[in-house]
C-alpha cells in the first residue's frame, strides 16, 4: 500500500530530523544555543529547561519510529506527528504575531512544521485502514 510507505517515511525522516534538534538543545545548551540563537545559556534553571525539552523530543522521535516500524504504532504516532507540528507551527505563529519576523532559520522551522503537520494529517485522512 502505497498510503503505508509515505507514512513510514514522513515516520522517519521527521524522527531523523528530531535528533540533532533535540541533541543541540540539551548536551551543551551553554554552548549550542549561544552560537545557534545568540542568548546564554548561564543558569542551571535554564540548562534545566532546554535538557528537558531535548528528551520530548527524543521521546517524540521515539514513538516516530515505533510507528514507522510496529503497525501497532502507527496511528498513535501520526497523531502526535501532527499534534505536535501543528501545535509547535502554531505557537510561531503567535510568536509572529506578538514578537515580530525572527531570524530566517526559525521561519524555515514554521514552514517545515506546516508543511509536516499537513502532510500526516492528508496521510491519516488516506489510509482507509486506519478508519
Amino acid at each position: 500500500m502505497k498510503v503505508d510507505k509515505y507514512q513510514k517515511s514522513l515516520l522517519i525522516f521527521t524522527g531523523i530530523a528530531l535528533i540533532p534538534i533535540a541533541l543541540s538543545y540539551g548536551i551543551a545548551p551553554e554552548k549550542t544555543l549561544t552560537g545557534l540563537y545568540g542568548f546564554p545559556v548561564e543558569d542551571i534553571n535554564l540548562s534545566h529547561i532546554f535538557r528537558a525539552q531535548m528528551g520530548l523530543l527524543l521521546g517524540q522521535a521515539i514513538l516516530y519510529f515505533l510507528g514507522a516500524f510496529n503497525s501497532t504504532f502507527r496511528k498513535p504516532a501520526l497523531y502526535a506527528l501532527v499534534i505536535f507540528m501543528i501545535g509547535l507551527a502554531a505557537g510561531r505563529a503567535f510568536s509572529l504575531i506578538i514578537d515580530g519576523i525572527p531570524e530566517f532559520g526559525l521561519i524555515f522551522s514554521l514552514i517545515a512544521e506546516i508543511i509536516i503537520g499537513f502532510l500526516g494529517l492528508i496521510l491519516l485522512r488516506e489510509d482507509k485502514s486506519l478508519k
